[in-house]
């Protein structure tokens, strides 16, 4: 059973998918982090570097993001743009690290079988039809729109007329109100609304393989059951974190050992860093009965498949090396790329495969649209992974909605209560916990600590035997 989780009402919003009750994709949407592929904003170009042939453009963000002037639309080619000039632009690749995201003028908005084009003009439809009915198609939408263009996918083959036709309206229409915004804004910022990153999801996944999915907000289980009717089960639990927020510690806690069992004895090592990420086999606790070469190549395919699932769930992109046990024969090496192959089919990113290298180290890349969840959750600037505050911030957070009895007691250091204050949205807080929750500051403490939860009277009586001059209460 595969269930997806859109949870939007905490301070840090999450999308994620299980099946069998297992998680198999988890994406953390921080404050100010949710810079998503495809995203809207509102810009202001603050530089035009002819030699670089880019614009630097403020969108809002700390770092100014890149707009190459490949990705001009035809009437910024036609007319050029200025440093000053206000542009709507769309997000083709998330901030990472120290850089700033990756622009395009060229935008397109998507809507199951239907891309709008508000800055081109032409009508496209997929080859995959049949002639006859990509003329009824060119025939139904020329015209139809006051500006700009429209791509049409196979999957509109199956479609009617007048849903075809409903679609591109929703595109025009959503596009008009991100015209509208813009003129209201009196400075740089995103125009895309937060509900359109959780639908994006939605959009990435087939659903055809979804059995349900559940949400914490009315307006948002609204929203999907309107795009796509009857083909998704949706259901609203506002108290579902209570029982999740153990089963995400858990998860969170996994990520954070760079070594993996993969199974029947079979270990994998991540090593991530800024240029490139290593993945190490290790099969010290393998055993077989057939011959080394035999069990070499069990052992790599047995890899090669985790290691699909590892970059998938680590969000890991850029440049990634394997260092497999060492195989000599062609044929072994291309029976374990081809399963490696097969395993990353399943990949919503471009994943391109090469070849082993004379050392036998086998090299492939993802393409990198988000910053991986390591980086998110982990503090990187130190030799072990440490949870960075924020982390331990949202951490606390979830566990005091699931609280489930009537008062508790935390322990927190003065740094971190003022991070918790910080990053946590307080009255979100306070309206989805039914504990009274009392914070004790003590420096002795370890970030945080839970000392007791339990009945008003038992806390009360708690607070009594043990006073503190720095009692705070949520």
């Amino acid at each position: 059973m595969t269930t997806i989780y859109l949870l939007t009402q905490l301070t840090e919003k999450l999308h994620m998918t299980t099946t069998e009750a297992s998680i198999t994709d988890l994406q953390f949407i921080r404050p100010n982090e949710d810079v998503m592929v495809g995203a809207i904003f509102y810009g202001r170009i603050t530089d035009v570097d002819h030699q670089l042939q880019a614009s630097f453009v403020d969108i809002g963000l700390d770092t100014p993001a890149y707009l190459d002037h490949r990705d001009y639309n035809k009437a910024d080619v036609k007319s050029g743009l200025t440093e000053g000039q206000y542009i709507i632009v769309q997000v083709t690749k998330a901030p990472y690290l120290t850089k700033g995201a990756r622009l395009t003028r060229k935008i397109n908005l998507t809507e199951g079988a239907l891309v709008y084009l508000p800055y081109d003009a032409h009508v496209n439809i997929s080859r995959k039809l049949s002639d006859e009915r990509r003329n009824a198609l060119y025939a139904l939408l020329d015209g139809q729109l006051p500006k700009g263009g429209v791509v049409v996918r196979t999957k509109a083959d199956t479609m009617s007329d007048q849903t075809l036709l409903c679609l591109l309206e929703t595109l025009y229409t959503k596009f008009q109100g991100y015209l509208t915004r813009a003129n209201e804004r009196k400075k740089p910022g995103q125009l895309s609304s937060e509900s359109e990153i959780h639908m994006r999801y939605l959009e990435n996944k087939n659903l055809a393989t979804v059995d349900s999915i559940i949400v914490d907000d009315v307006k948002l289980k609204r929203q999907i059951e309107a795009t796509y009717k009857d083909k998704v089960k949706v259901q609203v639990k506002q108290s579902v974190m209570q029982t999740l927020a153990p089963q995400i510690t858990d998860y969170i806690e996994r990520l954070s050992t760079p070594m993996i069992d993969a199974g029947q004895g079979v270990e994998l090592v991540v090593e991530q860093t800024e240029a490139m990420t290593v993945i190490d086999v290790n099969s010290h606790r393998f055993s077989s009965n057939q011959s080394r070469a035999r069990s070499v190549v069990a052992i790599n395919k047995q890899a090669a498949t985790q290691v699909a699932d590892v970059i998938q769930k680590r969000n890991l992109s850029g440049m990634i090396v394997i260092d497999f046990i060492r195989m000599t024969a062609k044929k072994d090496q291309q029976a374990v790329m081809d399963t490696l192959k097969k395993a990353t089919e399943q990949d919503k990113q471009t994943v391109k495969l090469y070849e082993f290298t004379r050392m036998g180290l086998f090299e492939l890349t993802r393409k990198r649209e988000s910053t991986s969840v390591m980086y998110t959750l982990f503090d990187q600037s130190v030799s072990s992974l440490s949870y960075k505050l924020e982390t331990l911030c949202y951490e606390l957070e979830r566990r005091l909605v699931s609280l489930k009895s009537d008062a508790a007691v935390v322990s927190v250091t003065p740094a971190f209560y003022q991070a918790f204050q910080q990053y946590v949205d307080q009255n979100v807080l306070l309206e989805r916990t039914s504990a009274a929750v009392y914070f004790i500051q003590d420096a002795s403490t370890s970030s945080f600590s839970l000392l007791r939860s339990g009945s008003q009277a038992l806390i009360d009586t708690f607070l009594l035997e043990n006073p503190s001059e720095s009692i705070d209460k949520l």
